[in-house]
């Protein structure tokens, strides 16, 4: 790898394209570009361009899904009663 590429580890692409180490041990092996199943595994840049087009769409949704706000649940008897009993 050349000076001006980032250093990109397997456990660190594997959370940026939200799948699995093994999937993507699996997936580069498929396409015959081999790398080691240990989290500081350095991936190639022939290898992170292979999984930006295998997973960009998984990549996609979680980023979707971390911009998304999410509102509390009631799930208890008594979260109900002090909702019901403050809009009274």
């Amino acid at each position: 790898m050349s000076e001006l590429t980032p250093k990109r580890r397997l456990k660190a692409m594997a959370t940026e394209f939200n799948v699995g180490a093994e999937s993507i041990v699996s997936y580069l092996a498929e396409r015959g570009l081999e790398i080691e199943n240990k989290p500081n595994a350095m991936l190639s840049e022939e290898m992170y361009t292979a999984l930006l087009q295998r997973f960009q769409s998984d990549k996609d949704l979680k980023a979707k899904a971390e911009r998304l706000e999410l509102t509390p649940q009631i799930s208890h008897v008594a979260d109900v009663r002090k909702a019901t009993a403050k809009t009274e």
